[in-house]
């Protein structure tokens, strides 16, 4: 049953977390493919590995094809424990696939109606009969095709295995091993009259006397230009990843049965990973964080060499096989890597945008040690590593998010500032403990942070927000939530982040809580943040005189702002004045 999931799950189904936490997985399979995954569990629980592709069924109904990638997770014992998935919508490449057998049904009932090209040669392959539907296919009379030598009609690459498939099937005539009515087709490149290439299906034979001996060959070829191109982007997408264009997982475990062969020892690889990613995504949005993917793909396609494969393997992840490589030399491979990332970055001035990785590299040196286990081994050094970098790389992306935030903002330090005293004083007062008293302080520095994901229109925008622009502004808290929860340092403010738009009434946003129900420390800023706003230079709103401010502060006591605190802040004020 699911214990977790991520908002692309979510996204991708149409479901809320509450519908999903609990159920089974089968639960959300079509009936047919529930029996199947049914079957197939306990397989996958002694392999620990599974890929596959079936239906999961939309909320609203509509089956999604789906590649599914398992892992079993196990306890210190070795047992079973949970199981570890990552789904990925193949909706659109099943598509196409549905697309290139109605597009090769068109075709063949086109071709039922369209004459061919029937020929003849000599034994030399000079062509000796055309039939007329020549000109349609390659645009050139029949006059001009007898002309032409085999060489001006097919490639170079295509004229050579013409040559060993004549020298071939002659063999076997002389020897008699050959089927006198044999057929072989070959699928040729022909140059087009306008210089253009036209693939042609040929199905060939001998062309014989009335004696039977061979005088040549004879033939009928099918112009299968649109056919192959349809194959060959059928055989790209379910190659290749559809944001970065570099391999997929699928691809790249062939190219590991392919180079994992003692004559390519020592096998390398390389395993990336994209520190922060998930942050990126929640501060700027997915496209950013596309950007940011798609930026390493180039950066680590620019240090390829010869032979090495490239693929994008997850969300975040990307590997590298280098056969015939050391250790050392892979390691050497890896600092390329680094020094091309450094390069990127100098030239990048927002933080917030840098590129940030973590690598892992192994190497297998002889055939008695599995790939699997390399495999394992290059991506357990990645995570230590991407520990070690982790936290320190989080928070200069958070304070580099922050700073970006004040730019596209009306907020300012001095805001920041002003906050900071104000709500510590309040707390001071309140008899709130030290550890309180330090996360008030950091809360009135972040807890706007979300804005950074605001179109920069509606943060400067001087007049009133209409509808739709308060949809977009009111999510601000969800997102400050989520950022400050990438880092441990933030993490323990989140909530108030989240909360710090509430109303005492309920009728704050975004999870309209009542009262005190409404964090402590959330419930101190808001009055704080009120109260500045309304006594500092806004555009969006004309400067009240700290009296006008309290007055206005008391009238809402009880509505927007927790009474008590509101009392102990005009108090405070007038105290101070």
């Amino acid at each position: 049953r699911f214990t977790a999931v991520n908002q692309q799950w979510l996204d991708t189904f149409g479901y809320s977390r509450g519908e999903v936490i609990g159920k089974w997985f089968g639960d959300f399979l079509s009936p047919i493919n529930r029996e199947v995954f049914n079957q197939n569990f306990p397989i996958f629980k002694a392999q620990g590995y599974k890929h596959a592709e079936f239906e999961v069924l939309h909320k609203n109904g509509n089956p999604l094809f789906i590649a599914f990638e398992g892992k079993i997770g196990y306890d210190l014992d070795g047992k079973f424990k949970q199981t570890h998935c990552i789904l990925k919508d193949i909706t659109k490449q099943k598509a196409a696939e549905n697309s290139l057998r109605l597009s090769e049904e068109k075709y063949r009932k086109i071709t039922e109606n369209i004459s061919d090209i029937i020929w003849t040669t000599d034994m030399n392959l000079k062509t000796t009969y055309v039939s007329p539907s020549i000109e349609y296919v390659l645009g050139e009379s029949v006059q001009d095709h007898l002309k032409q030598s085999l060489e001006e009609k097919i490639t170079p690459d295509c004229l050579i295995r013409v040559h060993e498939l004549f020298s071939e099937e002659l063999e076997k005539e002389k020897n008699n091993k050959s089927d006198k009515n044999r057929t072989r087709v070959i699928e040729l490149e022909h140059y087009h009259a306008d210089g253009s290439i036209v693939w042609l299906a040929m199905n060939i034979s001998f062309l014989r006397d009335e004696f039977g001996n061979v005088i040549g060959l004879q033939g009928v070829s099918r112009d299968i230009t649109e056919l192959k191109h349809a194959r060959d982007n059928l055989r790209y997408i379910s190659e290749h990843d559809d944001l970065t264009g570099l391999y997929n997982r699928r691809y790249f475990e062939k190219e590991i049965k392919r180079l994992d062969v003692e004559n390519q020892l020592p096998l390398s690889i390389i395993v990336v990973d994209i520190n922060g990613l998930k942050l990126i995504n929640d501060s700027f949005g997915r496209t950013e964080g596309d950007k940011t993917i798609k930026q390493t793909a180039n950066i680590l396609s620019s240090s390829l060499r010869e032979g090495d494969v490239l693929a994008r393997t997850g969300g975040d992840e990307f590997c590298i096989l280098l056969s015939k490589t050391n250790i050392q030399t892979a390691r050497e491979h890896l600092r390329t890597i680094e020094i091309a990332c450094e390069q990127y970055n100098l030239k990048t001035p927002n933080k917030s945008f840098h590129i940030n990785l973590s690598f892992g590299a192994a190497t297998k040196e002889t055939a008695t040690v599995t790939f699997q286990h390399t495999y394992k081994e290059a991506e357990d050094y990645m995570r230590q590593r991407k520990l070690l970098v982790g936290k320190s790389s989080r928070s200069a992306v958070i304070s580099s998010i922050k700073a970006t935030m004040l730019e596209k903002s009306f907020e300012t330090q001095e805001h920041e500032d002003r906050l900071s005293a104000l709500t510590k004083k309040i707390g001071s007062i309140m008899n709130l403990s030290q550890i309180e008293i330090n996360s008030l302080e950091l809360l009135s520095k972040l807890h706007d942070i979300g804005k950074v994901a605001i179109a920069e229109r509606i943060l400067k925008k001087p007049g009133k927000l209409n509808e739709d622009e308060w949809i977009e502004m009111r999510k601000h808290p969800e997102i400050g939530y989520r950022i400050a929860m990438s880092s441990s340092e933030t993490a323990p403010i989140a909530e108030y982040i989240l909360c710090h738009h509430e109303r005492w009434d309920g009728s704050g946003y975004p999870r309209k809580l009542r009262g005190t129900e409404i964090p402590l420390l959330s419930r101190i800023l808001a009055i704080a943040d009120a109260y500045d706003a309304m006594t500092e230079n806004r555009v969006y709103n004309e400067t009240r005189t700290p009296e006008e401010a309290f007055e206005e502060i008391k009238k809402c006591a009880g509505t927007q702002f927790d009474p008590e605190i509101a009392e102990i802040f005009v108090q405070m004020m007038k105290t101070k004045e």
